[in-house]
């Protein structure tokens, strides 16, 4: 597809400089929390499992929803750091969800 840059290349850039990504990363609307919470798919104390968490911007308002728990799930290294400075009290792993195999169909 023209003007697409490669997977491997967008994962780089995206994660180059993660401190500074934190001051120019728009929010995400509101629009979406306001969607899960009229599904019930986001209220306090449920089990959540966030994949791809970046910067935690999105992780941050889940928590302000008090999801509990709440894992996290990142592929690169550079944002698991800055995660662990904010979210030292919830589970964090590094992994590249994208490379998952599951064995099993789920309906």
């Amino acid at each position: 597809m023209p003007g697409c840059i490669d997977t491997q290349e967008g994962r780089s850039l995206f994660g180059a400089d993660p401190r500074n990504y934190n001051d120019i990363r728009p929010s995400y609307p509101e629009q979406i929390y306001e969607f899960l919470l009229t599904t019930g798919a986001l209220r306090s104390d449920i089990t959540t499992l966030e994949i791809g968490a970046g910067n935690g911007l999105a992780t941050r308002r889940l928590l302000d929803f008090g999801v509990n728990p709440l894992t996290v799930i990142e592929p690169d290294t550079r944002f698991t750091l800055v995660l662990k400075l904010v979210l030292d009290f919830c589970p964090i792993f590094l992994y590249d969800f994208s490379r998952l195999t599951v064995s099993q169909s789920f309906r």
